[in-house]
């Protein structure tokens, strides 16, 4: 029953607009993820107090992370020297190996507080988030863009 009540008032931020217009950073947007995770995870009070905190910093993290490899994909998209692109080629492999150690920091910490059967779920329950509101937005614009 709650995650209805998540989903529509999902779908209602989603037409309102608010979803589409501001980035996923949203606290609004954040609030509902949180929601729809720790019903999806099946997180006790006392267990989300401990769970959102540790968990805030790896995707704090993560996104750090994400944005110095895309600003490094920019710099290659933009066009550079063979040397530049080695070098790239090599930051990029040392963000990567961060990246995935980053992500198994995550699991490990989720796992102190909930266990691995449910920390294991955490990245499908965040997807599934994802999937709903970008479906959220294809239907109030009116389906997929036309493709040319």
């Amino acid at each position: 029953m709650a995650l209805a009540r998540t989903l529509c008032v999902l779908a209602g931020l989603i037409c309102a607009g608010a979803a589409a217009a501001q980035p996923a950073t949203n606290p609004r947007i954040e609030s509902l993820r949180i929601t729809f995770v720790t019903e999806r995870l099946e997180l006790t009070p006392q267990e989300s107090e401990a769970f959102w905190p540790a968990i805030r910093v790896h995707h704090r993290e993560l996104e750090s992370l994400r944005s110095r490899i895309d600003a490094l994909y920019d710099e290659v998209k933009a066009g550079v020297s063979e040397k530049r692109a080695t070098e790239i080629y090599a930051q990029l492999n040392s963000l990567h190996r961060a990246e995935l150690e980053r992500r198994e920091l995550l699991i490990r910490d989720a796992a102190t507080t909930i266990g691995y059967a449910r920390a294991l779920r955490l990245p499908a329950a965040e997807r599934e988030f994802r999937v709903r509101v970008a479906e959220e937005i294809r239907e109030r614009r009116g389906g997929p863009p036309p493709r040319h």
